[in-house]
């Protein structure tokens, strides 16, 4: 069980586990969290870094980044 704090400073007490999320033909393994019916799924800040995706809430767009070169 994975202890989460709520927005309003409450914490529940969920199942986690591990998923595959497939983006424009790309495949990286996140976390999930099993969440009671009812609630609205979303993505956390690591999957979309692991896409490299940039979300722009007040244009609503999703953009992805290019590529950091290998040093």
């Amino acid at each position: 069980m994975f202890r989460w704090e709520l927005a309003n400073g409450d914490v529940q007490k969920y199942a986690y586990g591990l998923c595959k999320f497939e983006y424009e033909g790309e495949i990286v393994n996140g976390t999930v969290v099993v969440v009671p019916e009812g609630i609205e799924p979303s993505a956390g800040t690591h999957l979309l870094q692991d896409f490299r995706l940039i979300v722009d809430s007040t244009h609503h767009t999703i953009e992805r980044a290019r590529a950091m070169r290998a040093k």
